[in-house]
């Protein structure tokens, strides 16, 4: 099997590292985004919590309050912001459910989202509108990178590729490339990921059967026999 990951490298090669462990498998890594840190105030004595919906996010943790309540879109970021020290709670799921999350346990505020400079959700917006003040801040710029030759190369060959794809942004990345000439099978992260992969014109799209790494690399995995 061959699979194409797109994600920034550091993410890509985590995910490259699991995929090898459990299967035989060609992976190319070929990023079309890069993660660059963007200078920010982050004063921890104003805000009562942390709103984290990306890894990239948590990894700008820089001297926060041991103990502080961190709000997680998911496991690996809840990783990374316990490993600095936050009281972690997980949505194991995506934006929606972290708002949810959020919005249930009614945490006294303010609370502080860490956000790219493109981000969807409206999270801070939402969560005060709902009685709960939230504040953000950008700590992170995505760049777009064009696709390498060689991810252009399986793209355009006669071999069949799988290429996951972790946000809606990912597939519309992909789709700019031009329709795949590969047999291309895609695994999506969630429905609102496959809609926006539907004109790369993949053979198949399968979605996976919850919005983190692990169910995506079970729907990898579950290819082998497919």
């Amino acid at each position: 099997m061959i699979v194409l990951l797109t994600r920034p490298e550091a993410a890509a090669r985590r995910f490259a590292a699991r995929i090898k462990a459990a299967m035989a498998a060609e992976v190319v890594i070929a990023p079309m985004v890069r993660i660059d840190p963007v200078a920010a105030e982050l004063d921890w004595s104003r805000w009562r919590g942390v709103i984290l919906t990306s890894q990239n996010g948590a990894a700008r943790l820089e001297e926060v309050p041991g103990g502080l309540p961190a709000f997680c879109v998911g496991r690996r970021t809840a990783e990374v912001a316990e490993a600095a020290g936050c009281a972690v709670r997980s949505a194991e799921g995506d934006a929606e459910d972290l708002i949810a999350l959020i919005a249930g346990l009614r945490p006294e505020g303010p609370l502080l989202h860490l956000r790219g400079e493109i981000a969807r959700g409206a999270v801070a917006a939402r969560l005060t509108a709902q009685g709960i003040e939230t504040g953000e801040r950008v700590v992170y710029r995505q760049r777009d990178l064009p696709l390498s030759a060689e991810g252009r190369a399986r793209l355009t060959g006669s071999d069949p590729v799988v290429v996951p794809l972790f946000s809606p942004r990912a597939a519309e990345r992909l789709v700019r490339t031009g329709p795949a000439q590969a047999p291309l099978t895609v695994v999506a992260m969630s429905r609102e990921v496959a809609r926006a992969a539907e004109p790369i014109g993949a053979a198949r799209i399968v979605i996976a059967d919850r919005p983190d790494a692990a169910a995506m690399l079970e729907a990898i995995l579950a290819l082998r026999g497919a």
